[in-house]
């Protein structure tokens, strides 16, 4: 234990040497010989000041000038100069860390990289998605289906559409399970209101590629999308299946087309290498930057 004023500092034998040289008036409490290995290694002031600092600095979070002045009893030049040394070490950084804290601070590099990841992790936690149960939950609450309360007649099945509009379900199940569990003493006949005055719109925009054979008949397990008719068009758009259709390509794209499939047939890029070093021809590929 040291003693400097009021200030009493309870130190580890490593750094004795450090205070003893920081601190010339202080007293040693209880009286103890220094250790030869120790003796030999006298620093000056301001290298065992630096120590000192690096020190508690790897025990600290972000802290200023006056904050560690306070705590050591020394003054504010001496802890500057100290921690100007220790940065350009790269031993610390300086910055604002603290969210409203406009003074300057001081933090050791790792223990500012932990605190950042920390950080980091603790965000992502805030943001991270919740499971697929607490989704369905919410669903089930939101659209009235875990209500006892549920509205009833043509307004309330336009409310139900206008929630799942988009979403596909089999042709069957949409009146027998969905609409029923939404909806008090529901009535088919409402459905066939919305359809005939123009509102509602069933279909399937969802098509696979039938490669030119004949499209399947719909059934009862049949997914199919109710949507507001006037939407129709950006739901016809949004299930249309992609064709292979070279006048949307540029003319630069299409005559490299035409090159590398005259015949329409697919193949593997590192089967065109080996066609073009077997053929002695080098084509240039603009769209590959060959």
């Amino acid at each position: 234990m040291i003693t400097k004023k009021k200030k009493v500092f309870w130190i580890a034998i490593e750094r004795l040497n450090h205070m003893i040289s920081t601190y010339n008036e202080a007293s040693l409490n209880p009286k103890i010989e220094i250790p030869e290995r120790l003796k030999e290694k006298s620093v000056s002031k301001e290298e065992a000041l630096v120590e000192i600092i690096r020190s508690r600095l790897e025990a600290l979070g972000p802290v200023t000038v006056d904050q560690i002045s306070e705590t050591l009893g020394v003054s504010s030049s001496e802890v500057d100069q100290a921690l100007l040394k220790l940065e350009g070490e790269g031993f610390v950084f300086r910055g604002n860390f603290t969210p409203g804290f406009d003074e300057l601070e001081w933090c050791e590099r790792r223990l500012l990289a932990r605190v950042n990841k920390y950080t980091l992790t603790k965000l992502r936690r805030e943001i991270e998605p919740v499971s697929a149960s607490d989704f369905m939950r919410f669903l089930f609450s939101w659209q009235g289906v875990s209500s006892d309360e549920k509205p009833e007649g043509v307004e309330a099945l336009r409310g139900v559409l206008d929630q799942l509009e988009g979403f596909e379900a089999p042709a069957a199940s949409w009146e027998r399970d969905i609409f029923s569990s939404r909806i008090k003493n529901y009535d088919h006949t409402w459905m066939d209101t919305l359809c005939l005055s123009g509102s509602a719109v069933w279909g399937r925009f969802r098509t696979g590629n039938t490669n030119g054979g004949k499209k399947s008949s719909p059934i009862k397990t049949t997914p199919i999308t109710i949507v507001k008719r006037t939407n129709l068009d950006i739901w016809k758009n949004i299930g249309k299946t992609p064709e292979n259709n070279l006048e949307d390509l540029s003319h630069s794209v299409k005559k490299s087309f035409l090159i590398l499939f005259p015949q329409k047939k697919h193949r593997f890029l590192k089967k065109l290498f080996r066609d073009q070093n077997a053929s002695g021809q080098k084509r240039k590929l603009p769209w590959l930057n060959l």
